[in-house]
């Protein structure tokens, strides 16, 4: 079977709306549609009160019409109220900003408390959906770690990465040695005086001090850690979903640099490998 579709945003649309979409589809020779990875905020009201019947209509609407789904998890886009009850939650960038709500992808990935709401709401959707007929598969989030979100600076996270040097090298003698610290006189006593460097690779990302230059080996140890976090985040989903699902899962790369994320190993994981692709105007 081949598909041809696009996403598909029916939390903004009215019921007419929707109905004339699924015609334009129709005539487009559209056969399938991503949706549900901004609708957090429709499928779950109020914490633990899940909404999920406005979803099924249209799920079942666009499968009637011959138009399959790939239902995506929500978990670009925690809402206001779980931002309200956890700003812990929030993203920290390389410079201490911390990322409000009102956007999208102001989440840190390796906070607990957000990794179990995540979880739930995935295991939620696939309860639901996993066993649909009009349904072909799942979508882990959105573009993970894209607009400069991959490089979490917060306290859990900064804490997470200490434990992860000293999981890699197992003494902070041979850290120093491995990464050269002796270098402008750079040594640690122990991982607990470690902190993440705070240059950017990000592409959107912006330097705190411009001529500051952390050491190498820090720094390359850093983009391993949060791909490693991003990818246990990913696979919090995938285990969730495979609980109520044998279904495909997939994800949207955007690229095997962009993000800054090891898509070889993060798509082991997962059954179909996706990326997006942006044309130049």
């Amino acid at each position: 079977m081949k598909y041809y579709g696009t996403a598909y945003y029916p939390e903004q649309e009215t019921k007419e709306g929707i109905e004339r979409d699924v015609q334009l589809m129709l005539k487009a020779g559209f056969n399938v549609v991503r949706m549900g990875e901004f609708a957090w905020c429709r499928f779950e009201p109020k914490k633990g009160e899940y909404d999920l019947a406005w979803f099924d209509d249209v799920v079942e609407m666009l499968g009637k019409n011959g138009i399959k789904s790939v239902v995506c998890t929500p978990t670009a886009n925690p809402p206001a109220w779980m931002v309200e009850k956890h700003p812990e939650i929030l993203y920290r960038d390389n410079r201490g900003v911390v990322r409000p709500f009102g956007g999208r992808r102001h989440y840190c990935y390796n906070s607990p408390v957000y990794r179990e709401y995540c979880r739930k709401i995935a295991a939620e959707m696939a309860r639901r959906y996993g066993s649909s007929p009009y349904v072909i598969g799942f979508h882990i989030d959105n573009e993970l770690a894209q607009e400069a979100t991959g490089r979490c600076h917060c306290d859990t996270c900064r804490e997470k990465f200490r434990r992860w040097l000293k999981d890699r090298y197992g003494s902070i003698e041979n850290f120093n040695e491995k990464a050269g610290t002796i270098f402008w006189g750079q040594t640690y006593e122990s991982f607990d005086q470690i902190d993440m460097p705070i240059r950017t690779i990000e592409p959107g990302g912006q330097q705190l001090i411009p001529t500051f230059y952390d050491n190498p080996t820090l720094r390359l140890d850093f983009e391993r850690f949060c791909s490693d976090s991003l990818i246990e985040f990913q696979n919090i989903q995938v285990s969730a979903i495979r609980e109520f699902s044998q279904k495909p899962i997939t994800t949207n790369s955007t690229g095997i640099w962009t993000n800054g994320i090891d898509y070889y190993r993060s798509h082991k994981s997962l059954d179909v490998a996706a990326g997006d692709v942006y044309p130049s105007l």
